[in-house]
């Protein structure tokens, strides 16, 4: 079950070690402060980056309870709303849902879906999706490092593949990479 890796943040450098800060107009600072200061950015960032993705709702499939409610909390706090489901059928019923029913079925805004699922893989859910009207970004995690079936989930139009054991901040960054692309896409459309 353990397939999400925290990684600590380790530094290269020495406490107390005098650096140049660009930022701070070229002072020296000690290493602490700088991190305090690159903490403070990435807080900023991660806050700019949030506030982007509020609203925006994310279909998470994954046939494995415990990865499902850990992937749905993290991306939980990058403040987007999460329809979980265990398989990719349920996946494509609610693509279906979603535009018949608009009103009541929110449409994703992208999909999240592990590749290797019983019954209905996240292959056979992008093979779906491909006769469908309703057609979000799909980020894949997988277990299987097999260039083949990557190569085929890429044909398919999966635009991220996340190999698992995964980073936080890796996934992470593919589905808010995934929704600002998706985002953007739209935003052409609407103007061309």
């Amino acid at each position: 079950m353990p397939w999400v890796l925290l990684k600590p943040d380790v530094s290269g450098s020495v406490e107390g070690e005098d650096q140049v800060n660009p930022v701070n107009e070229g002072r020296a600072m000690t290493t602490g402060q700088m991190q305090a200061v690159g903490r403070q950015d990435e807080a900023d960032a991660s806050q700019r980056t949030r506030t982007k993705l509020a609203g925006r709702c994310v279909l998470l499939v994954e046939d494995d309870e415990a990865v499902r409610a850990l992937i749905a909390l993290l991306l939980n706090d990058l403040g987007v709303e999460v329809v979980e489901l265990g398989d990719g059928i349920e996946a494509l019923n609610y693509v279906a849902a979603s535009e018949v029913y608009r009103r009541s079925v929110r449409r994703p805004d992208l999909i999240v879906a592990d590749i290797n699922m019983p019954n209905f893989s996240g292959l056979d859910l992008l093979m779906g999706l491909r006769e469908s009207r309703v057609r979000p970004p799909v980020v894949l995690v997988t277990a299987v490092n097999d260039e083949d079936i990557q190569a085929e989930a890429r044909r398919l139009g999966a635009v991220s593949i996340v190999q698992k054991p995964f980073e936080v901040d890796e996934l992470l960054g593919e589905v808010a990479g995934a929704l600002l692309r998706a985002e953007q896409s739209d935003e052409d459309l609407v103007e061309g």
